[in-house]
């Protein structure tokens, strides 16, 4: 309550309100010897006799391990350890923990007692872990935990802590990896690392009996603690007005921070929070910002929230070398301002960034469509995110193969999604249309075609002479030279053509040959699979007849006297009026049987173009782009584009901008953004641990979930806090707070690595069957 009265008057919210205790620099606590033994709540060395280890053997034969014999290599696999042979002991219990089936648990553990026996000890926590998580009722399972703490406990060194504290976040040894890590960190000077571990294993470990002397840890790391200094923080946010509720957001970030540090014992109660409101006015927060430093007491800021206040106090904080950090202003560049200002607030060009580099990174794209609003005239949100989108991807050597533009507030972009690649499905009737009519035309000009190779066939043989008889000698057989009126139609390949709906388009021209043929009587008409089987008795790696002679045997073999030839080939052009077609070339030639030499001539050689509107499907582009990013403005606007993204037929991948998180998307778009992907700086309902506690506690503090300005504001006054803690004057704060890098923050790892501008690792989510799932 007194932090809430102090607050509603606008005076000094103190952290702590017992008197200051001074505490001496002590030497770190350390660990206890390791006992002479590990725990043994379960029997490792279970005894086999030399006569059950030879039966087993001989039962195996040598066999692998299966379901049916794992009691013998159960028993083979104990009597190898008994007696020293870890290596094929490992083995065998590798082998026996992943088939099914009894001891399993055992099998799981012993992998991990061995690993443990040649001190190899992370693979060894690997598997007592398995045990715990899968086999949670086992003997196993208690003796896995007991040996984990063990280790834990007297053998890991830095790395391996760090290891297992990164990889079993869960695990319920995480405590103890938590403390000793940051007990050992502070043994040997990492006192920043140190403070950042054993203050998350005060705030995630509350009931851990080793929570006093982590107190005690983080007393002792304080350079100053024996000096009386009270850093004095200043929080400049608008509490009145229209922007009260941004102010409320940030202010609620840094209150529950502090509250944090104080109940853990983290800030040693030497920091004073002095909260001002600034109205959202620029004047005003400059003139509250001369009043708070007036006396030369405030030695940090968090705050201002709007950028107009920012640029104005900012001047103010750079001249008078205050630290100020601002956890709500969306622009890079801040830092530039001077070299005591630093901003902890995800940026419109960072979120940018943050997409592209993780669509290339773990989604494998490399061909983008960016559809932003040009809001040049107002905020300059999408254009922003536009730019850093689109100059990441290149700079990653990816491509953007279509940027395209909307005035802001539209509600129609059909000439946008069309210029992407999309069909418009007007234009695509009205071509459908002017399709119909060119192929009734080609398929007009067909059927004159093999009506000029009829005339021309019958013409030839009229003014041929008769074919004479041959003179037959009994002694001798002669093939008969075949002289009937039958005709043969052959649609050949086109041999340089690359476009895979050429030979679609090939056969459907010449199925109008062959009804053009039906539909005359002077010629029988040879069937397709008759021609085909001919086929099969050309030359060994000849598909189609490529000779005169060739063509001769064909035709005496279906018994035909004229053979009609159709090639197809094409060439991509575009029609000014239709857009993209295929301007096909049909190629005709026609063989006719001389009688007088028994060989087929060529009696016709003609070409007839074909200028075919591409159907939708093919029209689109061959290129199509795999994602497309949507940094739309608002919640209403994302969902309608979606729709019209495929409404026009386009289907990439959809990305977008932190204004994607708002369930009016998830429940307006349904379909249309399944599958899609969205950057935010902070996501309440995350399952990880820090933000999970952070977004409860938040919750039951202040009887409102977080936002992503609370969430910032939280950051921004831990890390101060941090910087503080490892300060002895005011120059020390922006000292320290520049070195901080990877910190494990709410909002994201955070780092300003030697500049003011954060650095973060944003979360990215992902819309899987309607529902979000965190995938960064």
């Amino acid at each position: 309550m007194k932090l809430k009265w102090l607050f509603l008057m606008t005076a000094l919210v103190a952290i702590g309100c017992a008197p200051r205790v001074t505490v001496q620099q002590q030497t770190p606590i350390t660990a206890a010897p390791a006992p002479v033994t590990a725990p043994a709540l379960v029997d490792a060395h279970e005894t086999v006799s030399d006569q059950d280890y030879q039966s087993a053997l001989t039962r195996v034969n040598g066999s692998e391990v299966n379901d049916s014999n794992t009691q013998d290599f159960q028993t083979i696999a104990q009597y190898q350890y008994n007696h020293g042979d870890l290596g094929n002991a490992l083995k065998n219990y590798q082998k026996l923990a992943s088939l099914s089936g009894n001891q399993q648990d055992k099998s799981q553990y012993m992998v991990g007692q061995i690993y443990y026996d040649q001190k190899n000890y992370l693979p060894s926590l690997a598997a007592f872990q398995s045990v715990i998580s899968k086999y949670e009722n086992s003997a196993y399972a208690n003796q896995s935990h007991q040996m984990t703490e063990f280790v834990i406990s007297h053998f890991l060194g830095l790395d391996d802590l760090k290891s297992f504290v990164n990889n079993y976040s869960e695990s319920s040894s995480k405590c103890s990896a938590l403390f000793q890590l940051g007990n050992r960190e502070a043994q040997v000077g990492l006192q920043t690392e140190a403070y950042d571990h054993l203050n998350n294993f005060i705030q995630q470990c509350p009931n851990d009996p080793s929570v006093s002397a982590a107190q005690t840890l983080l007393q002792s790391l304080q350079v100053k603690s024996s000096t009386g200094k009270t850093w004095r923080i200043g929080v400049l946010v608008p509490t009145t007005g229209r922007y009260k509720s941004f102010g409320e957001s940030v202010l609620n970030g840094v209150l529950l921070a502090a509250e944090e540090a104080e109940q853990s014992g983290a800030t040693h109660k030497t920091v004073t929070v002095v909260v001002r409101d600034t109205a959202g006015d620029p004047v005003k927060a400059a003139k509250v910002f001369q009043d708070m430093t007036a006396d030369n007491s405030l030695d940090a800021i968090v705050g201002p929230v709007l950028p107009s206040e920012f640029s104005v106090v900012g001047s103010l904080a750079n001249q008078a070398k205050i630290t100020m950090i601002c956890p709500s202003d969306p622009r890079d560049g801040l830092s530039t301002l001077g070299p005591y200002l630093f901003s902890n607030s995800m940026t419109n060009e960072m979120q940018g960034r943050a997409m592209a580099k993780y669509a290339i990174e773990h989604l494998g794209f490399k061909r983008f469509g960016i559809l932003a609003p040009d809001d040049s005239d107002t905020n300059n949100y999408g254009n922003t995110l536009a730019q850093s989108f689109s100059d990441t991807v290149k700079a990653a050597g990816a491509t953007v193969a279509s940027f395209q533009t909307y005035p802001a507030n539209s509600t129609d972009f059909r000439e946008q999604l069309v210029a992407l690649g999309g069909q418009d499905p007007d234009a695509v009737k009205e071509g459908d249309r002017e399709g119909k009519r060119r192929l009734d035309d080609v398929n007009y000009k067909i059927a004159k075609e093999v009506d000029k190779i009829l005339v021309r066939a019958k013409d030839i043989a009229s003014s041929e002479p008769a074919l004479e008889e041959p003179t037959v000698s009994p002694t001798v057989t002669v093939t008969p030279v075949f002289t009937g009126a039958a005709v043969a139609f052959v649609v050949l390949p086109e041999v340089v053509g690359t476009d895979k709906t050429e030979p679609l388009v090939a056969n459907s021209l010449g199925d109008v040959v062959k009804t053009a043929l039906k539909n005359q009587s002077a010629y029988a008409v040879r069937n397709d699979d008759l021609i085909k089987e001919s086929f099969t008795r050309l030359p060994k790696g000849t598909f189609y007849p490529e000779t005169n002679a060739q063509w001769t045997d064909v035709c005496q073999d279906i018994q035909a006297s004229l053979v009609i030839t159709l090639r197809v080939n094409d060439d991509v052009s575009k029609d000014p009026v239709y857009g993209p077609t295929w301007l096909y070339g049909l190629h005709f030639e026609a063989f006719q049987l001389n009688t007088a030499t028994k060989k087929f001539e060529k009696i016709y050689q003609n070409k007839i173009l074909y200028n075919a509107i591409k159907p939708t499907a093919a029209a689109q582009n061959t290129d199509n782009i795999q994602a497309l990013y949507l940094p739309g403005h608002t919640a209403v606007e994302i969902p309608q584009i979606a729709s019209q993204v495929h409404f026009y037929g386009l289907s990439p991948v959809l990305l977008g901008g932190h204004l994607w998180e708002n369930d009016v998307v998830r429940q307006e778009g349904a379909k249309d953004v399944e599958g899609s992907y969205y950057v935010t700086g902070f996501y309440v309902d995350s399952t990880q641990g820090k933000v999970k506690k952070f977004a409860d506690d938040f919750l039951k503090r202040f009887n409102k979930r977080p936002d992503l300005l609370a969430a910032q504001s939280y950051d921004a006054m831990n890390m101060l806090l941090k910087a503080t803690l490892m300060s002895g004057s005011r120059e020390d704060i922006r000292t320290n707070l520049m070195a901080i890098t990877n910190y494990d923050g709410v909002s994201g790892t955070t780092s300003f690595a030697g500049h003011g501008e954060a650095e973060k690792l944003v979360p990215v989510l992902k819309i899987q069957n309607g529902q979000l799932n965190q995938v960064q």
